[in-house]
């Protein structure tokens, strides 16, 4: 990963962004997959940590990529969550309280919602709640509006 934000921090400019972004993009939806399939909380976070230095068009490729799991209802077994709390989870009593840690509203324990997460980092807002017990209609109305919400960013300044 570190090789990859060397090559966009020197190769991806406004005169070579046309040549060089089909590769690049390959690399940044291997990225999101492996981050998608990621079980380990602290390994996750990092993912995103890095993607926040991205320049704006990869961080749009990205975005387009996370978005298209956004109805996933995919468990992941995930681990090292001894920092987080996810809200929907104490309440159905599927996660105890740590007493401390990072408040994520996505669920992060489904695809859909771990895709969510890393859509709200990146664009730096809130967004509907994609969690577990939602019906597909509930679903796939929740990615509408996150999906607006990544055109609204992809309009605005870079």
């Amino acid at each position: 990963m570190i090789f990859t934000h060397c090559i966009l921090g020197f190769a991806l400019t406004a005169a070579n962004q046309a040549s060089v972004m089909p590769l690049v993009s390959v690399v940044l939806r291997e990225q999101a997959t492996t981050f998608l399939e990621e079980k380990d909380y602290t390994l996750s976070r990092k993912f995103i940590e890095r993607w926040q230095f991205l320049p704006k068009p990869c961080k749009i490729v990205l975005l387009e990529t996370l978005a298209c799991r956004l109805s996933s209802n995919k468990r992941i077994k995930l681990v090292n969550t001894e920092d987080m709390i996810i809200p929907s989870r104490l309440f159905s009593g599927d996660m105890q309280w740590p007493g401390h840690g990072y408040v994520i509203r996505q669920d992060l324990f489904v695809a859909g919602g771990k895709a969510a997460w890393a859509i709200a980092e990146l664009i730096g807002t809130e967004l509907p709640e994609v969690t577990e017990g939602q019906t597909k209609k509930e679903r796939a109305a929740m990615a509408v509006k996150i999906e607006q919400r990544i055109k609204e960013y992809a309009k605005g300044a870079k």
